[in-house]
């Protein structure tokens, strides 16, 4: 499992270098001062994203004495105590055509259909349709970082990156490129290379929301689980869902600098800045998770001790975002 994150910082020096500059910054402060306006923040450096890895378990009944009890047989990820998602039939395939239909994810909405964009209205002196716009360009947002197959696939950030504000792009592709990934993970869905997915869409659940900071920008806040089926390299050992399907949750802030803050930004400023990032993976192979690639569980069995906690407690985009690291 993987989690990872970001914070607003006191300052706007990082997000544009030239504020920093002596000679600049003095005019702008006092510009700022007499205008009663703030310099925004800037986003702190993420977390990166944390992978967690399970026991699989069985639940056996012991019908002599009336109870129940767990038998760790190891590897993987699912716990038959609180769900459904393990197949207690072990050498039955399962049918590749319904991966999810053990999982939280059964009922779920296919891939874009679930980032449900929410009824919008005027806001903290931004119009209805300022609003509406943010929480569009939010949506393209995810759709581009987690759900296009050219993010997932050929690993293409321009889409994604064309959708920020062109004064962080380079910062945002610094951050996914290379030994960063690592590090910052969990922005972007990046499946490692040789899988490939399943011809059924990804499962998506979760909710967004706007509000303004204490600036008055707006700030949309969008918390999603997203669940990838993989396509197996042989199909008759996948007997439970667990093996093949692999869920991102992730958490976001994107403060959005539209016209309404024009007169305090350049037009490379304005757009969507991500300003907190927050992630975890579940139910995948440890070690490209804990490189920024995701893959299924099947492909690195047995890696990562067991966890006490129900796999599919972390289907739920209410569960906490700050997970126990168990990848090794």
């Amino acid at each position: 499992m993987t989690s990872g994150g970001r914070a607003p910082d006191d300052w706007l020096t990082e997000r544009i270098p030239v504020l920093a500059e002596p000679t600049w910054l003095p005019t702008a402060e006092q510009t700022r001062a007499a205008a009663g306006r703030t310099v925004r923040p800037d986003p702190a450096p993420r977390r990166a994203a944390r992978p967690r890895r399970l026991s699989i378990t069985l639940v056996v009944a012991a019908v002599v004495l009336g109870i129940g009890f767990l038998v760790n047989l190891g590897g993987g990820a699912r716990d038959a105590a609180t769900n459904q998602s393990i197949s207690t039939t072990e050498g039955t395939p399962l049918d590749l055509t319904r991966p999810f239909a053990q999982t939280p994810a059964a009922n779920w909405a296919d891939g874009s259909a679930g980032l449900v964009v929410p009824a919008a209205g005027p806001l903290g002196g931004h119009s209805a349709t300022a609003v509406a716009d943010a929480l569009t360009e939010v949506r393209a947002a995810l759709v581009a970082a987690h759900l296009d197959d050219r993010m997932l696939i050929n690993h293409d950030l321009s889409t994604y990156l064309a959708l920020l504000a062109p004064a962080i792009r380079d910062r945002e592709r610094a951050a996914l490129t290379g030994t960063a990934l690592a590090r910052d993970g969990g922005e972007v869905t990046l499946l490692a290379g040789g899988f490939t997915l399943l011809p059924v869409p990804a499962k998506v659940s979760g909710s967004m929301t706007v509000s303004t900071d204490r600036y008055g920008q707006l700030v949309v806040s969008a918390n999603y689980v997203f669940a990838y089926p993989f396509a197996p390299a042989d199909s008759s050992k996948i007997t439970s869902a667990w093996q093949v399907v692999a869920i991102q949750h992730v958490s976001e802030d994107f403060t959005v600098v539209d016209s309404a803050d024009a007169d305090d930004y350049s037009p490379g400023d304005q757009g969507l800045w991500l300003t907190r990032s927050e992630s975890y993976y579940d139910s995948m192979a440890c070690t490209p998770s804990t490189k920024g690639y995701l893959a299924p569980a099947y492909s690195q069995p047995d890696t990562g001790p067991g966890q006490a906690e129900a796999p599919d407690a972390l289907y739920n985009p209410q569960h906490s975002i700050t997970i126990t690291q168990t990848c090794q």
